[in-house]
């Protein structure tokens, strides 16, 4: 049996296409090649798009065009919010929806270059405008509730009597294993006291999946606000992010 073709071999195809006719290859040469186009820059756009595939395509034209229109938008009112507010950034602790929302497109676009997935063209346009794409500022907030922790432990020499939402924040930590600072810092007293047992933890991201893959085997159907509200708000966050 012969194996599924993958995005790999698609891409092989598509670059013997272009050798042999010099250009890409559109509906009329194929359907499935002209859609593996789109499977290309779609991957381009959410910065999944491998180097080695980018650099074998770059000289196409194929990332030439404008990246992504909600994009496109989001730089447009980052423009409009500086040149209102020259003397800061959009701020995600604010109550203001529009400015809340900015500043969450910022926090992606600073976590996708941290790892070294922010398309070239973003950023570019971005560094134009002096974005700063540090996330420095953005670990203020675990900065603060580490602090706070550490201030409780030294003044009182025990765990016990932590606020709900500091115990939380810590057993959130140490449930993912998000930091090991967090951890080391009242593992010693956990064993003796454990203050934080019965404090509900957020479901993680996995949890939430598996649920809704769940759900779907049950009903054959996605979640909707009669079936089950929690889920669908869920689904409608996962939605909101991905067109960011």
């Amino acid at each position: 049996m012969s194996r599924k073709p993958v995005f790999e071999d698609k891409c092989a195809e598509i670059l013997a296409f272009v050798k042999e006719y010099g250009r890409l290859p559109i509906q009329k040469d194929g359907l499935k090649l002209s859609k593996y186009i789109s499977v290309i820059k779609y991957k381009y756009i959410k910065g999944k798009l491998d180097k080695a595939v980018f650099d074998q395509f770059n000289f196409t034209g194929l990332f030439d065009e404008k990246i992504n229109d909600k994009w496109e938008t989001n730089y447009t009112n980052l423009l409009l919010f500086r040149k209102q507010y020259p003397e800061r950034w959009p701020s995600i602790q604010l109550k203001n929806k529009a400015e809340k929302y900015l500043a969450e497109w910022c926090l992606f676009l600073k976590r996708k270059k941290q790892i070294d997935k922010l398309p070239s063209y973003w950023v570019e346009k971005l560094n134009a405008i002096s974005f700063d794409f540090s996330l420095d500022k953005i670990q203020t907030g675990w900065q603060r509730n580490f602090n706070a922790v550490e201030l409780y432990i030294e003044t009182n020499n025990t765990i016990n009597g932590l606020n709900e939402r500091l115990s939380g924040w810590c057993n959130y930590q140490c449930k993912y294993n998000l930091d090991g600072k967090v951890k080391l810092l009242i593992e010693k007293y956990i064993s003796d006291t454990k203050p934080l047992k019965n404090v509900k933890v957020r479901d993680s991201w996995e949890e939430w999946y598996m649920k809704l893959k769940q759900f779907i085997k049950i009903h054959k159907n996605k979640p909707i606000n009669n079936t089950d509200k929690s889920l669908y708000e869920w689904c409608r966050r996962q939605r909101e992010k991905n067109i960011k």
